[in-house]
């Protein structure tokens, strides 16, 4: 807190999209910690499946949300009216959340039991949808290993090529990043494919 103040250092954080899902605990709003210097974006993309409406909103610190109404005026008119209702409704309904949750949790725990099988690293994480994936040391790079996947009809994400050098070293480099969005049968169909791949 004391250098975000001596620095004048703004901490912006995408927490919306991703703080629904968790497995076990939910996780704290960095808002709940301080609002001074920070901002979260909260999208409806991934809560409430609505990708295409394009809603959410920002909230923090009332400086910093006073250069974004500013900001945003410049910009556009807003989100038409009919996808505002939408929001609302959607964001008045928790039960469906949970219900992805769970669906995610279902699908994370298949990709879980069958990486155990097969004696890889196991890719725990409490929340998001997704998996990061150690691949096998033998394979040793990400983006061959997704090609590798790819020609299987798997889709895969180098981890690679979503993170940034740092000091020559790139954290991405030897994983690969699963999305659990697909269905619960198409989770079910990669899974039976990717064991006939590696048992």
């Amino acid at each position: 807190m004391i250098g975000q103040k001596k620095y004048n250092i703004i901490i912006a954080s995408d927490e919306g999209c991703y703080n629904e899902f968790y497995f076990e605990s939910k996780p704290r709003s960095i808002l709940e910690v301080t609002k001074y210097g920070v901002i979260t974006f909260f999208s409806l993309s991934k809560r409430n499946n609505m990708t295409g409406y394009r809603i959410g909103f920002v909230a923090g610190d009332s400086r910093i949300i006073e250069g974004f109404k500013k900001l945003k005026t410049g910009i556009d008119s807003g989100s038409p009216n009919f996808i505002q209702s939408a929001a609302i409704t959607a964001l008045k309904d928790d039960y469906h959340v949970e219900l992805m949750r769970q669906e995610y949790k279902q699908k994370r725990e298949i990709l879980l039991k069958l990486f155990k099988n097969l004696h890889f690293e196991k890719p725990v994480s409490d929340a998001t949808f997704y998996l990061w994936l150690k691949i096998p040391l033998h394979i040793g790079d990400d983006i061959i290993f997704s090609n590798m996947l790819l020609d299987k009809g798997i889709i895969v994400t180098p981890g690679s090529m979503i993170a940034e050098d740092i000091n020559h070293i790139n954290p991405g480099k030897g994983f690969v990043r699963m999305a659990l969005v697909p269905t619960i049968d198409k989770v079910r169909e990669a899974a039976n494919r990717l064991n006939n791949i590696f048992k």
